[in-house]
């Protein structure tokens, strides 16, 4: 869940231009678990929107087209809806 954006006005290169957004993971009841985490928007989400998070170092480098990218956490979806079967 996007709680809200940062801004950074000093920070490594590869980000200038990317939006950076505070998420907080939740568990499969809709509660907060853990502590909330900063990760760059690929999407275009927004406060409250439910995004999809992803950790994979090597897909954010690909994202950003650059081998030597700080930063693991990355916005790759909104979701839109949960279906429970």
């Amino acid at each position: 869940m996007v709680l809200g954006s940062v801004t950074s006005t000093i920070k490594h290169p590869c980000l200038n231009g990317k939006k950076l957004m505070i998420v907080q993971v939740l568990d499969a009841d809709g509660k907060p678990q853990g502590r909330p985490q900063v990760a760059v928007d690929f999407t275009g989400s927004g406060k409250g929107d439910r995004v999809i998070l992803n950790w994979d170092g090597i897909g954010s480098q690909e994202m950003h087209n650059d081998p030597h990218v700080p930063q693991r956490a990355w916005l790759c979806g909104i979701i839109d809806d949960i279906v429970e079967r």
